[in-house]
């Protein structure tokens, strides 16, 4: 948490901003048609996957 906050750019991890209960609906809200943040990131996570996998395979940066 310190190392966060004294960071050039100040932020909290998201694991101490939620308690279990928290944790748990934000995980449900995630996963709703509605909250398009993920399902955006996993299909451009998808679309880039095969170019990653090289880069890893190859040993590139």
């Amino acid at each position: 948490m310190l190392a966060g906050l004294s960071a050039y750019i100040p932020a909290v991890p998201a694991r101490w901003l939620y308690d279990r209960r928290g944790s748990e609906l934000f995980d449900e809200i995630t996963r709703l048609p509605a909250y398009y943040p993920t399902q955006t990131e996993t299909a451009l996570l998808k679309e880039i996957l095969p170019d990653i996998a090289k880069c890893v395979h190859a040993g590139l940066p």
